[in-house]
């Protein structure tokens, strides 16, 4: 089993996983190399869903100045918040305190896609300043910019066209 090339994450630790299908990560400290950390897949997968779970306090005040950081906590609270309500059946919901909280529940659910559309939102808005570029750096060079992709596919995608 050929391991890929370990990658620096911070303070001396690096990362390394496994090609193979039985994948585990490793992880070592610069001060220890010989005794790494392995972790199986599924040991890795609980640790990674735990430290979801926790991102805003492990992040600390990077958590509000990194929009990545902030955008996957908030993919992972709707889906919770999605989970927690699609877990219950009608037969659960005919208990009147259950689905009060249920109930309580919805609008929680519903902001927290609302947010997300807003960042999603904020996404296709960067799309599309970034697209006006290419379009005015195009322009300049008087090439039109539709013309750059085919001229891609004519030189590395030969028989592309046959697919269909």
């Amino acid at each position: 089993m050929q391991p890929i090339p370990s990658r620096p994450l911070a303070d001396g630790i690096t990362y390394q996983r496994a090609i193979n299908e039985e994948d585990y990560i490793s992880l070592s400290h610069s001060d220890d190399l010989l005794h790494p950390f392995i972790l199986k897949k599924q040991q890795a997968l609980a640790l990674f869903r735990m430290m979801l779970d926790d991102l805003p306090r492990i992040a600390g005040q990077e958590f509000q100045d990194d929009h990545t950081l902030f955008e996957i906590d908030l993919l992972r609270r709707f889906h919770h918040s999605v989970e927690w309500l699609t877990h219950w059946s009608q037969s659960d919901l005919a208990e009147p305190e259950l689905l009060k909280e249920a109930h309580e529940q919805y609008p929680h659910s519903y902001e927290l896609q609302e947010e997300m559309l807003d960042v999603v939102n904020g996404w296709q808005i960067t799309l599309e300043q970034e697209y006006s570029k290419l379009e005015d750096a195009a322009e300049e060079l008087d090439l039109p910019l539709d013309a750059l992709g085919e001229e891609e596919n004519d030189d590395g995608d030969e028989g592309a066209d046959d697919e269909e």
